[in-house]
């Protein structure tokens, strides 16, 4: 193919680790604002909630000389629609690459490391999304050994399972059960906009041929049974634990989409704000440039079968092991 061999650079590229620039380490709280909140890299406004919580957050760990803590939601699984499932793929390569550039943004302004961790659910997928729970071992095994590669002493990633905060899978379950019971007695009272989008997001995700095999269901059972999954999803959101960690505690909650409070809305890589594990990661070239492009899965597979996208090999050296990655996504199509 032509321009194959400029694919290929850019690609390895992915892999280079951003090295953090020693700056002016200011102890300035309004320059570290500006960094943590800068519109490089957020994607919409930041309400008043999000903006005092952001600085207060940043003030604290500045007077007591710590570091600058951002939590990342996430399923903490890779969606069964892609062909790499359930690895990782090259959007989670183009998110973590991502959030080391914006780690070493923020470090520039900060006098102390900076430290980004992924939190995620353990040993309940199969409830949420009918997901084999082995699966979800899969992806965070190699999804660790990913964040791995883009880590040191300076900007640190890491992993944190809110189950380890219960003592046990069953107080988990518990408290899940719980807030579902909860949440579908609510659920006909909730805004239909919201319902809307809670359920148009657990047909995405609910796997049809997982745990359960619901291929045989009639239209009315499987809308049952994806509102099942949607109250189950919702009930996973409010886990007291995973809030604690990610909203209520000193880390400053980074998130792909607009709405949550607190936190600071931002891309998951230089073009897009689609999250990278229910995404893909394709290389597009745009005029004579490669850019990162993370892209749902109905997007994905819509422009494979038409042609836009081309699956091309890569060797081991690009994929670096990764199962996920052995072929890369290219589309030469221009926005």
């Amino acid at each position: 193919m032509e321009n194959f061999a400029r694919l290929e650079s850019f690609l390895a590229s992915q892999w280079k680790v951003a090295p953090v620039e020693e700056g002016a380490l200011d102890t300035n709280i309004d320059s570290i604002y500006r960094a943590v909140t800068s519109g490089k890299w957020r994607r919409s406004k930041m309400d008043r909630y999000s903006e005092n919580d952001t600085r207060e957050k940043i003030q604290v760990a500045l007077d007591l000389k710590n570091d600058i803590e951002f939590s990342v939601p996430f399923g903490g699984y890779k969606s069964y629609r892609f062909p790499s499932y359930p690895h990782v793929n090259w959007a989670d390569v183009f998110a973590v690459n991502h959030l080391r550039k914006y780690g070493v943004f923020v470090k520039r302004s900060y006098p102390y490391p900076v430290k980004i961790s992924f939190s995620y659910c353990s040993g309940v997928l199969n409830k949420v999304n009918n997901m084999p729970l082995q699966d979800q071992e899969t992806y965070l095994g190699e999804f660790e050994k990913l964040i791995d590669m883009f880590s040191d002493s300076q900007v640190q990633f890491s992993l944190y399972d809110v189950a380890s905060a219960y003592g046990s899978l069953g107080a988990v379950l518990d408290e899940l059960e719980k807030n579902y019971i909860r949440i579908e007695e609510q659920w006909a009272y909730m805004p239909n906009e919201h319902l809307e989008k809670r359920l148009a997001s657990a047909e995405r995700n609910l796997q049809i041929s997982g745990v359960e095999d619901l291929t045989s269901l009639n239209n009315s059972s499987l809308a049952e049974r994806i509102k099942r999954s949607a109250i189950y999803c919702e009930a996973l959101d409010n886990l007291k634990q995973r809030r604690s960690f990610n909203k209520f505690s000193s880390r400053i909650q980074l998130v792909n989409i607009r709405g949550p409070q607190p936190s600071i809305h931002i891309s998951s890589c230089e073009t897009s704000a689609n999250h990278f594990s229910v995404g893909e990661g394709v290389v597009e070239r745009r005029s004579n440039r490669y850019l990162q492009r993370i892209i749902t899965s109905r997007l994905f597979n819509s422009d494979l079968s038409k042609g836009k996208i081309k699956k091309l090999a890569t060797d081991r050296e690009l994929s670096k092991g990764f199962l996920g990655l052995k072929h890369c996504f290219y589309t030469a199509y221009e926005n």
